[in-house]
């Protein structure tokens, strides 16, 4: 795993980062606000509970050379969660979700994701909750897509 950043938990790795082919590596999805958006939005990942302790969700920006990490836990999913009001609605791109869990590697990714309007929660801050789905693939075959990211 030299490509990726990660730390042993257990069984389980935690992703500390996944670089991009071009060696650009993710970054936490504050870097969202460079992308010129009217509106921004929180958006929840929600994962399977068996995965979610060794999984990492990254968003892709269409067009853009930089790979945004969704670094926080939310526990109430489970999942993860960006940060506050980070997400430009309307931004395409891909939503990924990579998990290795007891020696086996999972991988969901939605190459047409569009950042979705969401709804505004108590506080007023608009929030979305989308499922994500990883599958087990072959080690070889994970390692190739991030690898191609």
């Amino acid at each position: 795993m030299s490509f990726m950043s990660t730390h042993l938990q257990g069984d389980n790795y935690v992703f500390e980062s996944a670089p991009l082919a071009l060696g650009v590596n993710a970054v936490n999805c504050d870097m969202l606000w460079s992308i010129p958006s009217t509106d921004r939005m929180t958006l929840k990942v929600q994962v399977d509970e068996a995965l979610v302790d060794g999984a990492a969700v990254f968003f892709m920006p269409a067009g853009q050379p930089s790979i945004a990490r969704f670094s926080v836990r939310d526990t109430s999913l489970p999942g993860f969660v960006s940060y506050a009001d980070s997400m430009p609605v309307g931004t395409a791109g891909t939503l990924i979700v990579l998990a290795i869990v007891d020696g086996h590697h999972y991988l969901h990714h939605d190459d047409s994701f569009v950042i979705p309007a969401g709804v505004a929660d108590a506080t007023g801050l608009k929030v979305a909750t989308v499922q994500a789905s990883p599958v087990e693939v072959p080690e070889a075959d994970f390692m190739a897509y991030v690898a191609s990211l």
